[in-house]
């Protein structure tokens, strides 16, 4: 047990150190990673912000999040992220801020994928060294460092846990055992329904790998029936309504999307930050923000120094295999769109299958080829324990082997990005107070103006709106999330014309009583008719930000 200890605060301090100077800021700040922009970090603040509020109310009307109005089932167009939302709830519960629990579970979630990450390797049969310098190259994983700025690829403790019940079931499959692969990947669905799916689909044919010897017995099918009843007993809420809120048509992601968002060759072969050992063919990213999936030159010739060495150990060769299974099965799935049989693609073969139709980013199946990286290089570190503890010169073979834990660590070095200041929530502003002292809870608010275009920079605006909204959580008809319901696209393209009647008259139609609206657009657009039949009428105004608020007569 105390070993487990100091391994927690070994990988802490890891944590600590490779998002310096997050720790110092914690109440301060939101880190990007390689986000232009603070619109999905904010957005993620609000929900986990949205979990706590919800966990206050006994959970009663969870899905019908205060956004999109009068939209329905609208926290379930994205990540709900039920679980970090109960570790953001407990924090707050200690007298922390929502900012700091966000913060918290950033740096945490890094410091558990390490030690999860050793107790995976610790299954598997490795020492002690080759586990904790994989735990510590999980800790350091480029693919979560390059998105800091998404909360939700962070956390990797579903995953892992998932990895560590499949390696018991495959040692000893049984009704237990299945029930530790179910739970687990609930509990990465509950972290991350992407990941998720993602990691079922790349890791399928590695499991059938391990799982193959027990293909005749009857408690491995026991075990795989328990499994699968207990994940869907689990995620069952989440998927149903999840299913019903993207049934519309328009939630299908379009082939042009996932184009942009499905890796390629070249990706494989560019690294987001230097690397200790500079290797033709390898480009340096000009902004880790781009596709840049190379894991490290030293990495990738261990883990294939994993794969041809554990060939001669029986012991060791069916895991290589399925590291090996893994890998490949991760990089052919995150090519997406790109990958296809003639003029069928990938994209056209899950199109009618339910909820994977809304697969976009496949590019984050790099992610568990990372992963599988990492799993096959500790595994070279173990081989090579072994071959080397039979040589006479001991300190030598001790030497080579140090020598290649340190350099593999220090191959490639994550580089923390900037973090975004964000202003504490109990800050004074005039018109948040009138929100809050004048308005009901029921009371619809627009904030004006919508945004032009459909980046996330675009929504920057809307996702600081949501930040305030945090303060009283009055219902608003604009927002941002994954998807966004027909409801608003239609709103949205009426607004265009703001302050015309015609978008007023959307504005009253969609319910809302008051629009907080920069004075700058109101003094740049043309006089109110005085004859149309809905109105703007000064309620109040914020001198010092520039804002004021109308009430919406009709």
């Amino acid at each position: 047990m105390l070993r487990w200890l100091g391994l927690a605060l070994l990988f802490g301090l890891g944590a600590i150190g490779s998002t310096w100077p997050l720790a110092s800021d914690i109440d301060q700040g939101i880190p990007l990673g390689t986000e232009a922009v603070a619109t999905v970090p904010l957005f993620n603040l609000w929900t986990l912000a949205w979990n706590v509020e919800s966990l206050h109310r006994g959970y009663e009307g969870y899905w019908q999040a205060p956004i999109f109005h009068p939209a329905t089932d609208t926290f379930a167009l994205s990540e709900p992220q039920p679980v970090a939302g109960l570790v953001a709830a407990a924090i707050t519960g200690l007298g922390g801020s929502n900012l700091v629990a966000y913060n918290l579970i950033l740096i945490s979630a890094l410091a558990l994928n390490g030690l999860l990450a050793a107790a995976l390797f610790r299954q598997a049969g490795m020492r002690w060294l080759p586990a904790i310098t994989g735990g510590a190259l999980v800790v350091l994983l480029p693919f979560t460092h390059q998105e800091l700025g998404v909360l939700q690829l962070v956390p990797l403790a579903g995953v892992l846990l998932f990895a560590l019940a499949v390696l018991r079931f495959a040692c000893r499959p049984g009704l237990g055992a299945g029930a530790g692969v179910g739970a687990g990947l609930a509990l990465a669905y509950g972290l991350s329904a992407q990941i998720a799916v993602f990691t079922a689909l790349a890791a399928a044919p590695a499991i059938l790998c391990l799982w193959w010897p027990h293909r005749r017995c009857r408690r491995a099918w026991g075990g795989v029936a328990v499994g699968a009843g207990l994940f869907l007993l689990f995620v069952s809420p989440l998927v149903i309504n999840q299913m019903r809120a993207t049934a519309d048509a328009g939630f299908t992601r379009s082939t042009e999307t996932v184009l942009k968002q499905s890796a390629q060759p070249t990706h494989y072969l560019t690294s987001p930050w230097p690397t200790l050992v500079p290797t033709p063919g390898i480009e340096v990213a000009e902004k880790p923000s781009g596709r840049a999936f190379w894991p490290g030159t030293l990495r990738v010739l261990m883990a294939f120094a994993g794969l041809v060495l554990a060939w001669s150990r029986p012991r060791w060769r069916r895991l290589a295999v399925a590291g090996a299974t893994l890998l490949l099965s991760s990089v052919l799935w995150s090519f997406g769109a790109h990958l296809g049989i003639g003029d069928l693609s990938l994209l056209d073969a899950l199109r009618p299958i339910p909820g994977l139709a809304q697969i976009r980013s496949f590019f984050r199946f790099a992610l568990l080829a990372q992963l599988a990286v990492v799993g096959l290089s500790a595994g070279a570190l173990q081989l090579l324990l072994e071959r080397t503890e039979g040589f006479s010169a001991k300190w030598w073979s001790r030497l080579l082997v140090a020598s290649a834990v340190v350099l593999v660590l220090l191959d490639l070095r994550p580089t923390m990005g900037p973090i975004e200041p964000v202003p504490p929530l109990s800050l004074e502003l005039p018109w948040v107070s009138w929100v809050e002292r004048e308005t009901t809870a029921n009371e619809v608010l627009a904030f004006v103006p919508f945004p032009q275009g459909r980046s996330a920079r675009a929504y920057l605006g809307t996702s600081q709106w949501m930040y305030w909204q945090m303060r009283h959580w009055r219902p608003m008809v604009n927002g941002y999330s994954g998807f966004f319901p027909a409801t608003f696209r239609s709103l949205k393209k009426s607004m265009e014309t703001f302050p015309a009647p015609e978008a007023l008259q959307a504005l009253h139609d969609a319910g809302v009583r008051y629009c907080i609206v920069h004075r700058r657009l109101i003094e740049n657009s043309p006089p109110p008719d005085p004859h149309a039949p809905i109105q703007l009428v000064p309620a109040f105004r914020d001198e010092q930000h520039g804002l004021a608020i109308f009430e919406l007569r009709g």
